[in-house]
């Protein structure tokens, strides 16, 4: 696929539908400032549904020109009622995915979102999973170099 340029973000963020947990084996979020990547699952559907719990940060006001990412024609290998998109759809199921986007181009090839989660709900954790996402890839791939100082 050298042929073409495609930056897939698949952001699967499993997490519960956002309300709060009452089972008393609820985690400590101090407990969580670690790599996500070794959360346990339960640890995951709390960390993630209670993220700003977990991680402090700021509040960015958005710029005075917004753009909307533009949507472009659906994956052919996904579209309703192939085996893909059943494949898809288990795996989206199976592991508790949130949400799911795949940026090809610049525009969007797909785009789903589960567990009570919308584009609105996901945003802020979109924009952080795809900002790191990008750095590490461009830094895997030898594109992204740090300046000394």
């Amino acid at each position: 696929m050298r042929r073409f340029v495609l930056l897939a973000v698949i952001i699967a963020v499993c997490a519960t539908e956002g309300t709060p947990q009452t089972s008393t084996n609820r985690p400590d979020p101090a407990t969580l400032r670690r790599s996500s990547l070794i959360w346990t699952q339960a640890e995951r559907e709390f960390g993630f549904a209670h993220w700003e719990s977990v991680y402090s940060g700021r509040t960015v006001p958005r710029g005075a020109q917004v753009r909307e990412l533009p949507t472009g024609a659906p994956l052919a290998a996904l579209r309703p009622g192939t085996s893909g998109a059943e494949a898809l759809e288990r795996f989206i199921v199976d592991e508790k995915v949130a949400g799911l986007i795949v940026l090809h181009n610049g525009v969007i090839r797909l785009e789903r979102y589960r567990l009570g989660y919308s584009r609105r709900a996901l945003d802020l954790t979109v924009s952080r999973q795809v900002g790191h996402q990008h750095t590490g890839r461009r830094s895997y791939e030898g594109r992204f170099h740090r300046e000394p100082r």
